[in-house]
């Protein structure tokens, strides 16, 4: 057996053979009902309804090419292409247990309309999700485009309405990620493709919270010139001891050294100092206008 690891932002497969590469031309959408429409989301009155266009596989979950990464062409070569943005390596180790599970006949390949039922339930799901659904559905990109502003509250990321957005974004990328890990036998579970349990939501957050850190910085202080890399990172911890993510000891462009205790500061804020008792309620509010308050009781 032969495995290919390539790095890089553009997907390119010219290295192999042509009977072995996916086919750009199966682009999802048309397998779906001409009826459907979005669910209802707080963007809807905006942009009323927009039909279903040729949604790009940017995610492996969306190519019809696919079942769980298996190219249906040719089911013996497996592609592991990206799933959830920025959680790459959870990501990567589930979906190698989803080949091996499959590899081994634990998750074995289903009849062609399965499959395609299978990605068409997925799509569906995905769709729901006002961010994704611009990013790789060119129709309803344009009609965001088109109809919202710059001076828009979607545009406003402080906006309590933006942060339910951003948070549905993550939550369908881990609830697939959720359903992989349940069957293929992965150990962490982070719950299902139907809702996230305690683990999975915490992991939703902690994205939450590194992604708006640096949207969080005070702009109008001039003695205050941090970076998202000086935000405070306590409200992160390990879903697996409790352990809080340790501050660094200074500005990290003023970090000299290579040492551990040089660069981060010992002290680890309210967790459990590494005795594996996980804190039972996990609190992060953010400041401004339509804070997101965040509450995750976590037991293992």
């Amino acid at each position: 057996d032969t495995v290919i690891y390539c790095t890089g932002y553009d997907c390119n497969f010219s290295m192999l053979d042509e009977s072995l590469r996916p086919q750009s031309s199966r682009a999802q959408g048309a397998h779906v009902d001409k009826g459907w429409k979005m669910s209802e989301n707080a963007l809807s009155r905006d942009l009323g309804h927009v039909p279903l266009g040729s949604v790009s596989p940017e995610f492996a979950f969306l190519d019809q090419n696919f079942y769980r990464g298996r190219l249906r062409s040719n089911p013996s070569i497996f592609f592991m292409l990206e799933s959830v943005h920025e959680e790459h390596l959870l990501a990567l180790d589930v979906t190698a247990w989803l080949f091996l599970a499959q590899i081994t006949g634990d998750l074995p390949l289903p009849a062609d309309c399965e499959i395609n039922q299978f990605n068409r339930e997925t799509l569906i799901e995905a769709m729901d999700s006002p961010l994704l659904r611009r990013q790789v559905d060119p129709a309803y990109r344009a009609k965001w485009e088109n109809t919202i502003r710059v001076d828009h509250w979607a545009e406003d990321r402080s906006d309590c309405r933006t942060r339910d957005m951003i948070w549905n974004l993550w939550d369908i990328q881990y609830r697939i990620l959720a359903r992989d890990a349940l069957d293929s036998g992965y150990p962490l579970g982070i719950g299902s493709f139907d809702t996230l349990n305690e683990r999975g939501q915490a992991l939703v957050s902690f994205n939450m919270i590194t992604d708006y850190a640096r949207y969080e910085l005070d702009e109008g202080s001039s003695e205050n010139w941090d970076t998202f890399r000086d935000c405070d990172p306590s409200r992160c911890y390990s879903i697996f001891t409790g352990q809080r993510a340790s501050p660094l000891k200074r500005q990290w462009l003023d970090l000299d050294g290579s040492e551990l205790e040089e660069i981060v500061d010992g002290e680890t804020g309210d967790g459990d100092g590494g005795t594996g008792i996980i804190p039972e309620i996990f609190m992060a509010d953010m400041a401004g206008p339509g804070s997101l308050s965040l509450q995750v009781g976590l037991q293992v």
